[in-house]
């Protein structure tokens, strides 16, 4: 019996994926992550950094580049979960290299019911670890 490798695009299971937290609404007063900061778009791929293989400043830089192209342009810190907390959801994280985020990748595979994916939004808050931006007195 022969294992499958994975698709070259697939994330692995253990790899952390930070959600770049630009609303102060998402976080609550205990610095826990609220579900809107996993809410999918539209389009239903939610964007988050693999960030196993960066250091933090890295991660920090990646997202103060991600907070400049939003209207107030704040970075207010990360939401780490790994890869295998969105599979435990029955989403797929696969990479998604963009010109400034080589390392940008999609949380996929969300039903198109709302309810449904507020459901798994509150799952993936519980399971993140916030992490306040350290550059920021503001965050």
């Amino acid at each position: 019996m022969t294992s499958q490798s994975p698709p070259l695009d697939q994330i692995p299971d253990e790899e952390i994926l930070s959600r770049f937290v630009l609303s102060k609404s998402w976080i609550r007063f205990d610095n826990s992550i609220k579900p809107n900061a996993f809410m999918p778009p539209p389009d239903l791929n939610l964007s988050v950094t693999a960030s196993s293989q960066l250091s933090d400043d890295e991660i920090w830089l990646i997202g103060q580049d991600v907070a400049q192209n939003r209207p107030d342009g704040k970075l207010r810190g990360r939401a780490d979960i790994s890869a295998l907390n969105a599979r435990s959801q029955s989403l797929d994280a696969i990479a998604n290299p963009i010109p400034n985020n080589i390392h940008h990748t999609h949380i996929v595979g969300w039903p198109t019911d709302k309810p449904l994916q507020k459901i798994i939004a509150q799952e993936l808050a519980d399971a993140a670890r916030f992490l306040p931006n350290p550059n920021s007195e503001t965050a």
